[in-house]
């Protein structure tokens, strides 16, 4: 379960998100909508604990992860947290093996294992064929899919989804829902704002923000 309370976030004096209040169980599809600017990606950022909330908390399983030190933030964000980005954050200058292989240096896996689950992730994104490409050389939609991979590579229990078929034809957008479905299936959460309406069928719950909530 993981449970939003209160939930605050200003820069620079400027509130940007103002007491979000909401629950998701586990096996649950949960969307974020709003306008532009209206703070989807900083609440995405709360959410995967790569930033504090001014006030109020998150609550995974029962632990304030608001409340974590740095140090077992990194490791939480490491074990629980997939995080599908808008903007890449790929490694350019490695190759696409290269750039998962680096997501799980944290994880201490037998090289088999980690062939195992490199190779998983990037047939479920469908870039398995561009694995020794440098990412330098991909066009959007690959790295859109390498990224894809990343967030998956380590099995997380909550993946957090920021625009994630922005950069995707359809086909490609069909693997990401059978991932997103894989997820459900599997009992994990997944938090996704979009304006992709394509995805408008993996809906379980959600929130619009400086709205009321969806259902």
């Amino acid at each position: 379960m993981m449970v939003l309370k209160d939930v605050c976030k200003e820069f620079h004096q400027e509130r940007v998100l103002d007491e979000i209040n909401f629950e998701v169980k586990k096996g649950t599809v949960f969307f974020i909508k709003g306008e532009s600017g209206s703070g989807k990606s900083t609440l995405l950022h709360i959410i995967a604990a790569l930033m504090k909330p001014t006030s109020g908390y998150v609550s995974i399983d029962g632990i304030n992860i608001s409340q974590l030190t740095d140090t077992h933030l990194a490791t939480y964000r490491a074990n629980q947290i997939g995080y599908i980005t808008q903007n890449f954050y790929l490694l350019e200058e490695l190759n696409v093996i290269q750039n998962l292989e680096a997501a799980l240096v944290l994880h201490n896996l037998q090289p088999l294992q980690q062939k195992q689950k490199i190779e998983q992730a990037l047939k479920a994104a469908n870039i398995w064929h561009k694995r020794d490409a440098e990412v330098a050389t991909l066009s959007g939609g690959e790295k859109q899919r390498c990224v894809i991979a990343r967030a998956i590579v380590h099995q997380p229990d909550i993946l957090v989804c920021d625009e994630p078929t922005a950069n995707l034809d359809k086909g490609n957008g069909e693997f990401f829902k059978e991932i997103v479905r894989s997820f459900k299936e599997q009992n994990k959460i997944v938090i996704l704002a979009t304006h992709d309406s394509f995805l408008s069928d993996l809906e379980d719950e959600g929130i619009v923000l400086g709205e009321n909530v969806l259902k």
